[in-house]
C-alpha cells in the first residue's frame, strides 16, 4: 500500500488517514460514495491503466469519470459489477 500511494513510512500512512477521516467528517460527508465502494480502483486514467494491466485474468473493464472531477476516474470489471450487496428480505435468517 504504501508504494501504491508513494509513501514510505507506516506513520505518513497513518498521518494521511487520520487527516483524511476529520476532514470528512469536518466537511460532514457521512455517506457512501459509490465510486469509492462500488469499484476496483480510483484514480487517474494512468493509474487505471496500470492496475487493469495487473488484473490479467479480467478482459474487459468500464471505465468512468468521477462527477466533478477533472482527473478521477474509477473502473469496474464489466463482467462483474461491484456493487452493493441486497438487503436479505424480512424474516430471513441470512446474516
Amino acid at each position: 500500500m504504501l508504494d501504491s500511494l508513494d509513501m514510505t513510512d507506516i506513520e505518513d500512512l497513518r498521518t494521511a488517514y487520520q487527516q483524511g477521516i476529520k476532514e470528512q467528517l469536518r466537511l460532514r460527508r457521512l455517506r457512501r460514495e459509490p465510486e469509492w465502494t462500488e469499484s476496483l480502483a480510483v484514480g487517474e486514467r494512468t493509474f487505471m491503466e496500470r492496475v487493469t494491466g495487473s488484473f490479467q485474468r479480467r478482459r474487459e473493464f468500464d471505465y468512468a469519470a468521477v462527477t466533478g472531477s477533472a482527473d478521477t476516474w474509477t473502473v469496474r470489471d464489466a463482467h462483474s459489477p461491484c456493487g452493493p450487496v441486497p438487503a436479505p428480505e424480512s424474516g430471513s435468517n441470512a446474516l
